[in-house]
């Protein structure tokens, strides 16, 4: 499917791809799990958060996006820059945020891990 020029990549090896390298980092987890268990407890849920919203705010928000400003864009052009920009506020922005933060508590729980 192309809309308005930009071609969808959404194909099941990638959202695949980022389950598994969320599953391949249980084995740092696992590691940690002995050493220090509070900070591995964080950075397991910080792997979660990654499987969880990973293929939603990498992929989801484009196509709605897209799709929303290739009809819209149909009706009028303003109507269709204001869609856009309030969807990406209310719906895009807050699932970038959280995509973030999870592998941030991961990494932090990792770097604090190597200081035992």
């Amino acid at each position: 499917m192309n809309t308005i020029g930009i071609e969808h990549n959404l194909d099941r090896a990638r959202i695949i791809g980022i389950f598994l390298e969320g599953l391949a980092c249980f084995a740092v987890y696992r590691l940690m799990a002995d050493a220090a268990p509070k900070y591995a407890h964080l950075y397991r849920a910080g792997i979660f958060g990654y499987i969880w919203l990973a293929p939603v705010g990498c992929h989801m928000n484009v196509g709605l996006l897209n799709l929303a400003y290739k009809y819209l864009l149909q009706a009028d052009v303003a109507l269709a820059a204001k869609a856009a920009n309030l969807l990406f506020y209310v719906f895009s922005l807050p699932i970038y945020l959280l995509f973030v933060l999870f592998p941030a508590v991961s990494a932090l729980a990792e770097w604090i891990c190597t200081k035992f």
